[in-house]
């Protein structure tokens, strides 16, 4: 069944004032029609970096990229992503990728390929960890995820992991009630018995925490449940101060591909798993997303400095709303806490075509897909009646000036919306004039 999908003004997000236009490298005039862009001529993985190097040497010196998504559901924002961080490995400064995806999931699976139980894209398929299920499936994110397999760790790191602090996969929630509870919480619970730390808390969290974190698998209700909540978070918080005791007497080894550290030994990274699920759970019970994204940017700190001591650039790879210049996304906080940071924010916009239905049932992402198209008085249509290819746009002084983009601008994709210049939101964009939807890497 094909839905059409027109995108209405509960979507939007940012209008566009200046015209149409074409060309292919754009105009130095700065009131020109046509803004300044680079061009991918390819979306496949095997194309060498001579399309893209000029976007590789706009970001080489940045400390944090951030790739964003409108959607989890198309294809063509995922091929063109993984080529671009492929060409920021190979060309660039980029040793780590960190996915929207759950900050559990993302160690369980990197170890399971250091220690080689696993290829990388079977690691973050499960069963000890799931990414989110549009990517872990997803043909596209593949090829970044099958290259990284394939690089030389030692010599040429790249790692991949996820910063999510909301933890709501598989083994972090109770699955079926003969499985008793969590594989995280049980480990959690060995890891305080063999510190000598109390377990007195952990009742509370057995109980309460898989159904704040998965809410499917029960017909609890935690939203709006003022005891259930509490009961939790005064458990949690108990539990961060014992932790918080323990981190200054452990010491973790430095990062080794060759000699992987179990990270549940260690206080300091349950330590980021107890302050995520508090800020899981008011995520939940207040319906408040932000505070999700400020406890995500400190397991990005934790990541970069404590457990792989990344010295050189990480790439963040999540939909567009986590990664806005808006305060309180993933790399606003990490800035403010980390005011030496440099960052730079790639938003991804799209104007018609396909998207796969939002379903972990990859088999039907071909068979159910949404047809979806803009007004003529976006941006996305705007750009697009200009006949450009997938392009990618700098949005640098020329590009600020330019009448296209200059004013409040209608935008969708893009979240938080209003009236606002592209640069407010955004430091560069990618433009997908004709967007896909989501293929399986299984067909």
């Amino acid at each position: 069944m094909i839905k059409t999908l027109l995108i209405g003004c509960s979507v939007l997000l940012l209008c566009a004032c200046g015209g149409g236009g074409g060309g292919t490298e754009g105009n130095s005039d700065n009131n020109a029609v046509t803004p300044t862009y680079t061009a991918f001529t390819s979306t496949h993985m095997d194309a060498d970096n001579s399309d893209i190097q000029p976007i590789i040497d706009r970001l080489k010196d940045y400390d944090v990229v951030s790739l964003g998504e409108p959607s989890h559901s198309g294809s063509v924002v995922h091929f063109l992503k993984s080529r671009l961080l492929k060409g920021m490995h190979q060309q660039g400064q980029l040793d780590m990728i960190v996915f929207e995806a759950g900050f559990y999931d993302g160690l369980a699976a990197w170890e399971n390929y250091l220690t080689g139980k696993q290829p990388l894209i079977e690691a973050i398929t499960g069963p000890d960890a799931n990414y989110m299920y549009m990517h872990r499936h997803s043909l596209g994110v593949s090829q970044i995820v099958n290259y990284v397999n394939d690089v030389d760790q030692v010599n040429d790191p790249l790692i991949l992991v996820g910063f999510d602090t909301r933890i709501n996969s598989d083994p972090a929630c109770v699955v079926k009630p003969e499985l008793g509870t969590s594989v995280m919480l049980n480990e959690l619970e060995t890891y305080l018995v063999n510190a000598a730390i109390s377990t007195e808390d952990m009742a509370a969290i057995h109980q309460v925490a898989p159904v704040m974190m998965c809410p499917w698998y029960t017909d609890v209700v935690y939203q709006g449940d003022y005891d259930l909540h509490w009961k939790l978070l005064l458990a949690l918080f108990e539990l961060e101060a014992k932790l918080t005791a323990q981190v200054p007497n452990e010491t973790i080894p430095a990062y080794d591909p060759t000699q992987p550290r179990n990270f549940r030994d260690y206080a300091s990274f349950w330590l980021q798993i107890v302050k995520g699920m508090q800020a899981h759970a008011k995520m939940q019970y207040e319906d408040y997303y932000p505070v999700a994204d400020i406890s995500s940017a400190d397991n990005v700190r934790w990541l970069r400095e404590v457990w792989f001591g990344a010295t050189q650039q990480t790439a963040l790879w999540a939909h567009n709303i986590h990664i806005s210049k808006h305060a309180d996304t993933v790399p606003t906080a990490m800035k403010r806490n980390q005011p030496s940071l440099s960052m730079y924010s790639i938003l991804v916009l799209d104007n018609g075509g396909t998207y796969a239905p939002y379903t972990p049932d990859h088999t039907q992402w071909k068979i159910d897909t949404e047809s979806f198209t803009y007004p003529d008085f976006s941006l996305n249509a705007k750009l697009a009646d200009m006949q450009l290819p997938n392009a990618f746009f700098d949005f640098d002084a020329e590009n600020r000036s330019n009448q296209l983009f200059s004013g409040g601008n209608f935008i969708y994709g893009v979240p938080q919306g209003g009236l606002v210049a592209p640069h407010e939101v955004m430091d560069g964009m990618i433009f997908i004039p004709v967007e896909e939807a989501t293929k399986s890497r299984y067909e």
